[in-house]
């Protein structure tokens, strides 16, 4: 029996997309699944058959279209469904890169399974507790069709989103001290549960963070932005410059600086404020 991917431009001239079987249509765009470059493969044997259908496959027929849609879904499809799964070692530290999304999940195994379908172009590196999670060079800030879904064992001690990644969980994110950083676009979103809350917030960088912190510290520069007004804390000491936002919840103290133009919004009518600004910018406690 032919290989259809082989034949279908025999001599030069290509088949009719309405020769090929649906099922060796289909094959066409699976086959070669697992290797690295299937993507590759997936979209240029796509590109080449509607190509053929458009400007070849004359007079019209329902039935070639029906082939054609059923054989582009199919495989779209079949790829969405793999995952690249890469066991890791210990680590404490995670940091995102280049608009991949990370879902954080506490587990008994620590691995990373990678979804979507820039999946095979996610590099990773894990040195002395730092994990990094970005897209290899030539995919520079080309993650937004990547999604990781990171399982760990140990207690996080750092979560940093840069090149408008995402770090997420819809489990609560527990410890002693925690930092929680943010940086060019990056978004981090959580729930937490901790003793000790550093966060810090630049460059359009945002972080929204419910739960509850004995004490937090908030630093914002440059128009990042901290939306805490649902985490409960009992003393917060915040600085926000130059057009940057923070909103803080606290039950007994806030002392709350800004600088060049930033605002501070304090809610949990806190027993003691203490206020600070220079070249302008708001600082209001909220009913």
């Amino acid at each position: 029996m032919p290989s259809y991917p082989e034949t279908l431009f025999e001599k030069g001239k290509p088949h009719f997309i309405c020769d090929i079987p649906p099922i060796y249509a289909i094959l066409l765009h699976s086959r070669n699944i697992n290797l690295p470059d299937s993507q590759i493969f997936l979209r240029i044997s796509n590109l080449k058959i509607l190509y053929i259908w458009m400007n070849i496959s004359k007079p019209f027929n329902m039935k070639k279209l029906v082939y054609l849609v059923l054989a582009l879904s199919i495989s779209v499809n079949v790829l969405a469904q793999r995952a690249n799964t890469k066991k890791l070692e210990k680590f404490t530290e995670v940091k995102a890169y280049d608009r991949i999304v990370v879902d954080l999940v506490k587990s008994n195994e620590n691995k990373l399974v990678i979804t979507g379908d820039d999946q095979d172009e996610v590099d990773i590196s894990n040195k002395n507790g730092l994990l990094k999670i970005k897209m290899e060079f030539d995919n520079f800030m080309d993650g937004g069709e990547a999604k990781a879904t990171l399982y760990y064992t140990e207690t996080l001690v750092l979560l940093d989103a840069n090149e408008n990644a995402k770090i997420t969980s819809d489990e609560t994110l527990t410890g002693n001290r925690v930092e929680i950083k943010t940086q060019e676009g990056g978004h981090i979103d959580l729930k937490i549960d901790v003793a000790d809350l550093y966060t810090k917030s630049v460059s359009g960088g945002e972080v929204s963070l419910t739960g509850q912190a004995k004490t937090q510290e908030v630093m914002v520069n440059t128009g990042g932005q901290v939306y805490n007004k649902a985490l409960d804390t009992d003393e917060t000491i915040v600085t926000v410059n130059a057009g940057g936002r923070a909103d803080v919840k606290a039950s007994e103290k806030v002392q709350a600086k800004v600088r060049a133009g930033g605002s501070i919004y304090i809610y949990g009518n806190p027993k003691d404020v203490e206020r600070n600004k220079v070249f302008g910018g708001k600082i209001k406690v909220m009913d």
